[in-house]
């Protein structure tokens, strides 16, 4: 009875050949058997029957053989002919006369025994992009030069012991996955993946039969046998019941970034790399199912991010590229943009700008919105458009600055090969007075000319998360004058137990009172409560009680008042 079940379950686990004999040989000990007495194979039963129906609801939309949107020859003849296809050769020539970065285990454990994650990451990072340049290389010059240093690189990753980051590397207290006693999938790990299925689907049969087998034969070890674990583990909300999850795969469920960006590298891969059709339509059912727990606690109802324009940039460019590719492989059938805070989300990106191209440094998030991502908002909203996307090259970078990155390949395949071109005039738009963010409590205020402000209240537990309630960031023309510090250089402490003892992250660096010799709290009860709020084309005025960021019993109030005047050009704070 036992063994049945087990079967059954491990079924769950493994590629399609497997899957399938397991589940026939179950099929035939269960014939005629008794129910009660294989109550337990019967259960296992109906989780499979759930999630086939699930998959059931996809599986006539997807293309019936592996697929991802890569044009044909002729489209990548057309690429080859723009300045940026000879830029990504020249730094493929170069490449060829370059070593393989390595890899050693010393560096990869450096992040337990000094805190240093920097070194081990330059080095990997030098693999993935050399990976990148030389697969985009080959398929706009489809003359076979660059086929040997590619299958190098690609040998080279698929040996790796690891492909996640020692950041990342919780399973099994520390080094489970370098060590190989657990198999998890993080950011990393689930981007090579998706960017080894593009090579494969960009390059056809230019590439070596053998080194196909084996980037499909790494991806499944690596990536897919895992998450159909956790998928296993999990509910049929896909969220996680009392079980541990041994691989840690969290994110299946998660309300950060890592649910958009891990789901969007899993479909690519699995879009791109899996033969059997149910295999793949059960890894998109999956994502699909696991979205809206980003969508719920990602943003708040009016679209912002607490994590930050950076993240923003990372984790929800993510997702349209998720969307968008969904889409383009269904024609248009399936369509995870219906969320009403999806599209707020998006506003977000033009909204959270004081000046073009310059964002508010609150959280970990630093940075402004990706031209490239707007382009993709505009694929999905088109009346959402912006100047700045006239700056995106076919590759996503941008025109002014174009360095191939990592994301140089699903952008391609969004941008030069998607069905929406880029238009042809955009009729730059200034930025409004004022953007509003009332359930986020962040507002930015501008001058339309030279002086622009953002102020945030919140609450101490917001994703990526500072201890900065009653903060603002001042610029004029580019150039902070005064305000919040931004984010560090991680480490191991960054998101860990001691994430606060850091002067940046608390509010030490952040240009707010300290109270009592008390910093702020770490918490969500640690909030500020919206006073009064005030708004002219003259003067603009905030006013919080944040005396709830500090545990200070005996502090009755504490008010700041936020003034910018665009008449007397100044901004001033008053507690």
């Amino acid at each position: 009875c036992d063994d049945v079940a087990a079967l059954l379950e491990l079924s769950r686990y493994v590629g399609s050949v497997d899957r399938d004999r397991y589940r026939a040989f179950a099929s035939e000990c269960l014939k005629g058997a008794d129910k009660k007495l294989h109550s337990q194979a019967y259960k296992t039963l109906e989780k499979i029957a759930h999630d086939e129906s699930l998959a059931a609801k996809v599986i006539k939309l997807l293309p019936s053989k592996p697929y991802l949107p890569t044009s044909d020859i002729a489209g990548w003849k057309n690429l080859a002919l723009t300045p940026y296809a000879a830029q990504i050769i020249s730094a493929a020539e170069k490449l060829l006369s370059e070593p393989i970065a390595d890899t050693p285990d010393e560096i990869y454990t450096e992040f337990w025994k000094n805190g240093n994650r920097s070194n081990y990451q330059k080095l990997y990072f030098s693999r993935t992009k050399r990976l990148t340049v030389l697969a985009l290389a080959e398929s706009l010059e489809r003359k076979g030069r660059f086929i040997p240093a590619l299958t190098e690189i690609i040998d080279a990753i698929c040996s790796m012991k690891s492909w996640v980051l020692p950041a990342h590397d919780w399973s099994d207290g520390r080094k489970g996955n370098l060590n190989g006693k657990v198999l998890s999938v993080d950011l990393v790990s689930s981007a090579v993946a998706a960017l080894l299925a593009y090579t494969v689907n960009f390059l056809q049969d230019s590439l070596p039969p053998e080194t196909v087998s084996k980037i499909k034969r790494e991806a499944e070890r690596r990536v897919f046998a895992p998450l159909r674990l956790s998928y296993s583990l999990a509910g049929k909300n896909g969220r996680y019941a009392g079980r541990r999850d041994p691989a840690t795969n969290w994110w299946i469920s998660g309300n950060n970034n890592w649910n958009a960006v891990c789901h969007c590298n899993l479909v690519m891969a699995a879009l791109g790399l899996l033969d059997d059709q149910l295999d793949r339509a059960l890894f998109v059912a999956y994502a699909i199912r696991g979205l809206p727990y980003y969508a719920q606690s990602g943003f708040t109802s009016d679209g912002y991010c607490s994590e930050g324009m950076g993240n923003w940039n990372y984790g929800y460019g993510h997702f349209l590229q998720l969307g968008l590719t969904l889409r383009d492989v269904s024609d248009g059938k399936i369509d995870v943009f219906k969320t009403p805070v999806y599209r707020k989300a998006a506003e977000y990106a033009f909204s959270y700008q004081l000046e073009k191209g310059v964002s508010p440094a609150f959280s970990d998030g630093v940075g402004a919105p990706s031209p490239a991502y707007l382009f993709l908002v505009y694929r999905v909203w088109p009346d959402l458009v912006s100047d700045s996307i006239l700056n995106v090259t076919p590759f996503g970078g941008n025109k002014s600055s174009f360095n191939p990155s990592v994301l140089s390949i699903p952008l391609v395949s969004l941008i030069a090969f998607g069905k929406v071109p880029l238009p042809e005039n955009v009729v730059e738009k200034p930025l409004d007075l004022r953007s509003e963010f009332p359930v986020g409590q962040v507002w930015l205020m501008r001058d339309g000319t030279n002086l622009s402000v953002a102020v945030k209240g919140g609450n101490n537990d917001e994703h990526h998360n500072h201890n900065d309630i009653g903060s603002y960031y001042l610029v004029s023309r580019g150039k902070l004058l005064s305000g919040d510090p931004g984010n560090e250089v991680y480490t191991s402490r960054t998101f860990s137990s001691r994430r606060y003892t850091s002067k940046v992250l608390s509010s030490y660096a952040h240009p707010v009172p300290v109270v009592d010799g008390k910093l702020q709290s770490t918490g969500r009860k640690f909030a500020a409560k919206v006073i009064k709020t005030e708004f002219t084309d003259a003067c603009d005025i905030v006013v919080l009680d944040i005396s709830g960021a500090y545990d200070v019993p005996h502090l009755l109030s504490l008010v700041r008042t936020f003034r910018f005047d665009r008449a007397k050009k100044t901004f001033s704070v008053t507690d």
